[in-house]
């Protein structure tokens, strides 16, 4: 049985203080999501095929189970993402290399399976990027590469693209808020970026990528601005962090690579853009940086919060 610890923000320098008890979700919980309003919230339990929902109390952000969670999905969900209408929750079952596509129910934060979900994918999902329009899904799958999928009105997959792994095995993907950029770490190291385009949904490599990170980069985040990318390297327990050039390239920030905890496993950027924090499975701790405004995407340390086993977070408004 694994939980999920709940935190208040303070606003003004981004410290964490706990909320409450824990909420129980089902067995290995490998990562959670929230809605932009922060009022939904769920997980992915790997053991179980299942995924928890939650809502959340906006008064005091205490949890509470949704009825008739967990809700049964594909085998071993590594990943899950909410589109930003707020309409559907995309799962990335990696055992039974499928997608599962659940319409919310957004007044008590229950799950739908749509009509022919799962929908099989060529290789297994690994994690999931959606782009903020909500017509199209990329997954990445490894040593595969990533694979495009357009999202009709109603929820409806279909596979549009596959594109081809630059360097290894990518794991982890970050869209930039405009939509025009995907962004992939690998863990050989590198990030690759992409163009998107805007009417098929393709990718095409932009020019000098995969640009270089720390060792085994987990995670990859753009903070809401768009200007910054921030990747979580598990091996060298730092964050690689770039500025996001016009045409998408990607230029190291002086002070880069910024030490976190040891072996972040994720990392995420708040909504306002003024800290990035990372889950830290070794130290058993969350890393909280503020961003710096003297020197643009540069990170400085605020402190550390002390969480059982941090895998995954997510954070609302």
């Amino acid at each position: 049985m694994g939980s999920i610890s709940a935190f208040s923000v303070v606003r003004s320098t981004g410290v964490l203080s706990p909320i409450g008890s824990s909420v129980k979700t089902g067995n290995n919980p490998t990562a959670i999501t929230s809605d932009l309003h922060g009022r939904l919230l769920y997980a992915a339990n790997l053991d179980d095929g299942t995924i928890s929902a939650f809502g959340i109390n906006r008064a005091d952000g205490s949890i509470f189970t949704a009825p008739g969670s967990p809700f049964a999905t594909g085998d071993s969900p590594l990943n899950l993402l909410i589109d930003r209408a707020t309409k559907f929750l995309f799962v990335a079952n990696n055992g039974s290399s499928s997608i599962s596509v659940f319409h919310i129910n957004r007044t008590d934060a229950s799950l739908k399976l749509l009509p022919g979900s799962p929908v099989d994918t060529p290789d297994p999902p690994i994690n999931l990027a959606v782009a903020p329009s909500g017509k199209f899904l990329y997954a990445a799958t490894g040593t595969n590469g990533i694979e495009v999928l357009s999202v009709s009105s109603t929820g409806v997959l279909a596979l549009v693209d596959q594109q081809a792994s630059v360097t290894g095995n990518l794991s982890n993907l970050a869209i930039s808020p405009n939509g025009k950029f995907l962004f992939a770490v690998d863990d050989d190291a590198t990030v690759s970026a992409y163009t998107i385009d805007a009417v098929t949904g393709k990718l095409a490599l932009i020019a000098g990528s995969p640009f270089a990170a720390g060792d085994q980069p987990s995670t990859i985040a753009v903070d809401p601005s768009g200007r910054f990318v921030y990747a979580a390297n598990q091996g060298s327990n730092d964050i690689s962090a770039f500025s996001i050039n016009a045409d998408g390239s990607l230029t190291a920030i002086t002070g880069s690579p910024f030490v976190t905890g040891v072996q972040p496993l994720q990392i995420t950027v708040d909504p306002s853009g003024r800290f990035v924090y990372t889950a830290n499975i070794g130290d058993r701790n969350v890393s909280v940086f503020s961003i710096s405004s003297t020197t643009p995407g540069a990170l400085n340390a605020v402190g550390t919060a002390a969480v059982a086993s941090p895998v995954f977070m997510t954070i609302t408004r």
